[in-house]
């Protein structure tokens, strides 16, 4: 006899409930989880790791005190046990990334480090080229500063820091910018060149090269797992198997 589960006052079968997994979208999530699951397997953790994982889980989820720690199982309909697991699987996590890619992380900086150099700069952003010209000749001249152009005539969000923008990574700018930034000194004005639908005046106040630090460490292992992730679920499917009395999903 097949098992049936109830929300609210619903009743459903096992098949209603995966409908409405896929229906709810989300049969990738529950595939990339199965998939964590499986490498995860054969990653055995000691008394003290286990207690550590818990420990670490709960104080980042706040959960220490008792109440706290009911408040969550009862909100997420889970018993102590799963907590402990999810718990357990975090940590092997970590592990797991950190085991397959910590060794590679100086490389692929070292390969990659141009694209997590930031700058500081200054943008003024307006909608007329006659204008534009007329206020980089001010610039030019000294007659008014950058930060008071700016704050008078930019029509972005960077008029209320006078036109300064950053730090931001340089790859993650526009790549007109980018380029421009790139190939400036700091302290350079750039004369007014169109960026979409406005005319922008550009002045690069430095350059902050990348380092290796514990957070882009981080960012690069998560980088290479998701996409590690990625190829493995290209062959994962979710499928119905028939075997002569029971319809396992």
């Amino acid at each position: 006899m097949s098992s049936q589960y109830k929300i609210g006052q619903r009743l459903m079968s096992s098949d209603e409930v995966i409908a409405l997994v896929q229906g709810y979208q989300m049969v990738p999530q529950l595939l990339k989880e199965s998939v964590i699951d499986q490498v995860l397997d054969d990653i055995e953790l000691t008394q003290e790791e286990a207690s550590e994982a818990v420990q670490s889980y709960c104080l980042q989820h706040q959960l220490e005190e008792p109440e706290a720690q009911k408040r969550w199982l009862t909100h997420y309909q889970m018993t102590p046990n799963q907590l402990k697991a999810l718990a357990l699987k975090r940590y092997k996590l970590n592990r797991f990334k950190t085991d397959t890619w910590g060794s590679k992380v100086e490389s692929l900086f070292l390969t990659n480090k141009k694209q997590f150099d930031q700058v500081v700069y200054s943008l003024v952003r307006i909608d007329s080229p006659e204008v534009a010209q007329e206020l980089f000749f001010r610039l030019q001249e000294n007659e008014q500063s950058f930060s008071a152009i700016a704050a008078e005539y930019s029509k972005g969000p960077e008029a209320q820091t006078g036109g300064l923008i950053g730090p931001v990574e340089v790859t993650k700018l526009h790549p007109k910018l980018s380029d421009a930034l790139m190939s400036s000194e700091p302290g350079q004005i750039r004369p007014p060149m169109r960026v979409d639908q406005w005319i922008v005046i550009l002045k690069l106040e430095r350059m902050l090269p990348a380092s290796l630090d514990d957070q882009l460490r981080a960012r690069l292992i998560e980088q290479q797992f998701q996409e590690w992730l990625r190829l493995q679920m290209e062959d994962v499917r979710l499928e119905t198997v028939h075997s002569e009395n029971t319809a396992v999903v």
